[in-house]
């Protein structure tokens, strides 16, 4: 196994005022546009499964290192294509890629996928195919497409994933339990130490600025082990909470506290 790499997207291009995105289909009132809707839970859906795709121009060429698909409806026998091409011509496009779909230990598909790339392009094109989605249409929730930067990582304070299940149930006086099943999200935690193999003030400076610019209302694409299980680890969502500290009496060493990461999920509501 490769060490754990951590990788941060701060800026998704899909959502630059410049990309235009051109969807093969769309049922009402679920267009492509929506790839830009920062809530998962608003998404692109297609009217047939066979072979759709969406094609993402950005108005001129820019470098994308980092693509995430979430709240996909796909299933485990679907292809997915990510092209990248000078023009809007699809017939020998200069780049192409198959990307994974994942499954957890039970077979169940993780309707998210991360793959890390480097290629500048105008023109990129997601192709979906997915013949035997017993919806009979294609669904995405949200776009990612941008650049990544990576921390220098230390284990003195690693990082904690914790699994949410937020069910609403009720418990009545005569016995069991019955509710409605809402969508688990994970919410992750990690620090670097102020000691011992602190974080570089390269990284502070980078992290405090990415921390000030999006707050805790502009989302975040955050990979806490992108070697290893980039798609599975891969967490679209926002800042929960944290701060960034200087350690006492330092010039160049800083750790950080509480600095936690909310996934924003949504494939269930629709």
């Amino acid at each position: 196994m490769a060490a754990i790499v951590t990788r941060i997207g701060h800026e998704d291009l899909v959502d630059d005022s410049g990309t235009t995105l051109t969807g093969s289909s769309a049922a009402t009132n679920l267009p492509v546009t929506n790839l830009k809707d920062n809530f998962v839970a608003v998404p692109w859906r297609t009217t047939g499964d066979t072979d759709e795709n969406v094609v993402i121009d950005f108005g001129s060429a820019k470098q994308v290192t980092a693509v995430g698909i979430f709240g996909h409806n796909l299933t485990s026998g679907a292809t997915v294509t990510l092209q990248g091409n000078a023009s809007d011509s699809w017939g020998t496009p200069t780049y192409s890629q198959a990307l994974t779909i994942v499954t957890d230990s039970l077979s169940d598909v993780i309707p998210k996928i991360c793959f890390f790339l480097d290629q500048t392009f105008r023109y990129f094109r997601l192709r979906l195919q997915d013949a035997s989605n017993p919806d009979t249409y294609i669904e995405i929730g949200r776009l990612w497409m941008g650049a990544y930067v990576t921390p220098t990582y230390n284990f003195d304070q690693g990082y904690t994933v914790e699994i949410v299940k937020p069910d609403q149930i009720d418990r009545p006086d005569v016995g069991g339990q019955y509710g409605r099943q809402l969508p688990s999200y994970e919410v992750v935690s990690f620090g670097w130490s102020a000691s011992g193999n602190p974080l570089p003030e390269a990284d502070r400076l980078t992290m405090e600025a990415i921390y000030r610019k999006l707050g805790l209302t502009s989302p975040i694409l955050f990979v806490y082990d992108a070697l290893n299980n980039p798609s599975k680890s891969a967490i679209y969502g926002y800042f929960d909470n944290g701060r960034l500290v200087r350690k006492h009496g330092g010039v160049t060493d800083y750790g950080t506290e509480g600095l936690t990461i909310r996934e924003e999920v949504g494939w269930s509501y629709v």
